[in-house]
């Protein structure tokens, strides 16, 4: 077991065994034991997404000569990643979802206006996803509460801000071609009871399952999939959930990938429907709807709710706050 340090200049990058690449300084900090390394420079790449408005533009940036290679024999640790996508922190360690992070390595994709979710996950024998590609690190968000919005920036470890996820084996800072899986528990908590619908805005795609405990597992509730802008996914009419003291709570899969660069979005919406309300009261007529900047303006920062989106809130719909996830089998989120 050993490192090998090579100092070119004030500016090197830190490579990371299994994957993780990690652009840094000369002050990077404490990675902990990850295994055998790779070496790359952070870079750019071309913007091919035929939904975004500026398609072609070119992204990234150098970030310096010289390398740190550091060699160790034990596997990696999963290093979190916190939020990913939006501020916040938990009210409650016991709170939030956990995400599993896979990607593709864009030269593999070769029909990307045909990319559905699970093209970026392996199914095992016993049913769960497995990245084709992973990385050893491990997502942990408050909520699902992400407006339109560019992603240029891509993830980083927590305690280090500046030092983005490389693609392994490039020099491109990961912002496209990912998928997370992330899992958590719905649970009723203040919330008034009775049976809720739920949709997903989502660019890319998202697909929701949910476990309603009654032997049949995880099955479907809203299919959001595919390469598309900003775009409303909605629970059928016949698929509400029921929370009540009864049912206080029911497992869920949110599966989401961002294909080309740059713009990303993921909000889960639910709404409570009232038991005297004829079938089909659920369908919004927003369902379906979307397109680059229809439901919130992603030009500014931080990105404003345009009118589709408040008239979906003043029809009684509103984002799942986060102390109604509650993290699965006793894990506890490390971000604070």
């Amino acid at each position: 077991m050993g490192y090998v340090v090579e100092k070119l200049s004030n500016i090197l990058t830190v490579t990371i065994g299994f994957g993780l690449l990690v652009a840094g300084c000369a002050s990077a900090p404490n990675l902990g034991n990850f295994g055998s390394s790779d070496t790359a420079i952070a870079g750019g790449g071309a913007n091919n997404n035929p939904n975004d408005p500026n398609s072609n533009a070119s992204g990234g940036g150098t970030v310096g000569s010289g390398t740190v290679t550091r060699e160790f024999d034990e596997p990696p640790p999963q290093t979190p990643v916190c939020n990913p996508f939006s501020d916040g922190n938990p009210s409650d360690r016991t709170t939030g979802l956990k995400g599993t992070l896979s990607y593709l390595d864009p030269a593999t994709v070769t029909q990307p206006s045909q990319m559905k979710v699970m093209d970026f996950w392996n199914v095992s024998p016993a049913g769960n996803l497995i990245p084709k590609n992973s990385l050893p690190v491990v997502l942990f968000s408050t909520e699902l509460d992400v407006p339109t919005r560019a992603f240029t920036e891509g993830f980083f470890v927590a305690g280090d801000d500046l030092h983005p996820l490389l693609v392994p084996n490039t020099t491109t800072v990961l912002m496209e071609w990912f998928s997370v899986h992330f899992q958590s528990t719905l649970k009723l908590g203040n919330a008034a009871p009775g049976k809720y619908a739920f949709a997903i805005l989502s660019d890319d795609g998202s697909v929701m399952k949910v476990d309603r405990k009654d032997g049949n597992g995880m099955t479907a509730l809203i299919n959001n999939d595919g390469v598309h802008a900003e775009r409303l996914g909605c629970a059928a009419p016949t698929n509400l959930v029921t929370l009540d003291a009864t049912h206080p709570s029911v497992d869920i899969d949110v599966n989401y990938f961002q294909g080309p660069r740059y713009h990303i979005a993921l909000v889960l919406i639910w709404k409570k429907i009232d038991p005297n309300a004829p079938l089909g009261a659920s369908i919004d007529p927003a369902c379906g709807s979307g397109n680059v900047n229809y439901f919130f303006d992603s030009t500014v920062n931080p990105p404003t709710a345009k009118q589709p989106w408040n008239d979906l809130l003043s029809r009684g719909w509103e984002v799942v706050p986060s102390d109604n996830f509650q993290l699965q089998r006793g894990q506890t989120n490390p971000c604070n």
